[in-house]
C-alpha cells in the first residue's frame, strides 16, 4: 500500500518552488525522477526566466496532489547542465499540508475560451497555427481553482489552460488541472480544477474579485 509521501509525490507532478528565505517569490516546475533520498526536477521558471539561486540554496516546494496541497522544505544538492536542466534535491523529510482559507468559492456565471492542454502546448501551437479553444461555462471560482461545464469529455488530471482575457475577473490565460469530475458522458463534462501556474499578482487580483462578488451576492440577498 503506497505510503502518504508515494500518494502525493509523483513523477510528472506540477509542483511551485520557491526560496526560503524569498517565499512570496514563486516559480515552476515539474517532478521528473524520485529516488529514496532524492527528488529531481526541471529547472523552476517563471515566464522563461530561471529561478535565481546556487548549489545548497534552502527552497518551498509545493505540489498538489488528490490528497490536497502539500509543501516541503528542501535543499539544493546538484544543478545539472545538460540539454535539460535538472535540479535535485534532498527528499521530504515530513509533508505539511496547504490550508488555503482565502480560497472561498462563489457563483461566477462566466463564459471563458478554455484550450486543452499545458501552457507550454499552447505558446507551440499559437507560433505555428491558430489553437482550438472551446467555450466553457464557470459556474463557481476561487482563488485556487472552481467548476466548470464544457460541451467535451475531460478526464481527471487533464492539463487546461482558461482565458479570462476580458471578463470582470482582471486576469489573463491561466493554467488548470482537472481534479475532480463530478458527472460526464461523450459530450459533456462537469468536472471541478484547481489553478496549477497562476502569478501571485494574478492570484491577488482573483482574490479581490472573489471578495467583490461575494459583497454583492450578500446586497442582493439582504435585498431579497
Amino acid at each position: 500500500m503506497p505510503s502518504t509521501f508515494e500518494k502525493i509525490l509523483k513523477l510528472n507532478s506540477r509542483v511551485i518552488v520557491s526560496l526560503v528565505l524569498r517565499p512570496d517569490d514563486y516559480y515552476y516546475s515539474r517532478i521528473e525522477n524520485i529516488d529514496k533520498d532524492s527528488i529531481s526536477i526541471t529547472m523552476p521558471s517563471r515566464k522563461g526566466r530561471p529561478m535565481p539561486f546556487s548549489s545548497n540554496s534552502k527552497l518551498f516546494i509545493s505540489v498538489l496532489s488528490e490528497e490536497g496541497r502539500y509543501r516541503f522544505q528542501s535543499k539544493v544538492r546538484s544543478i545539472s547542465t545538460d540539454r535539460v536542466r535538472m535540479v535535485t534535491v534532498d527528499y521530504p523529510q515530513m509533508l505539511e499540508r496547504e490550508q488555503m482559507r482565502q480560497f472561498y468559492r462563489v457563483p461566477a456565471h462566466l463564459r471563458v475560451p478554455m484550450y486543452l492542454g499545458t501552457q507550454d502546448m499552447l505558446n507551440v501551437e499559437t507560433e505555428i497555427g491558430k489553437p482550438q479553444f472551446q467555450t466553457v461555462y464557470i459556474e463557481e471560482l476561487s482563488g485556487g481553482g472552481g467548476k466548470l461545464s464544457v460541451d467535451m469529455e475531460l478526464f481527471k488530471r487533464n492539463s487546461v489552460v482558461l482565458d479570462f482575457t476580458g471578463t470582470a475577473v482582471g486576469i489573463g490565460r491561466v493554467e488548470a488541472s482537472i481534479v475532480r469530475i463530478l458527472s460526464k458522458d461523450s459530450q459533456k463534462s462537469n468536472v471541478c480544477f484547481e489553478f496549477t501556474s497562476i502569478e501571485e499578482r494574478e492570484r491577488d487580483k482573483l482574490v479581490r474579485y472573489i471578495f467583490k462578488r461575494q459583497y454583492e451576492l450578500r446586497r442582493l440577498a439582504i435585498r431579497d
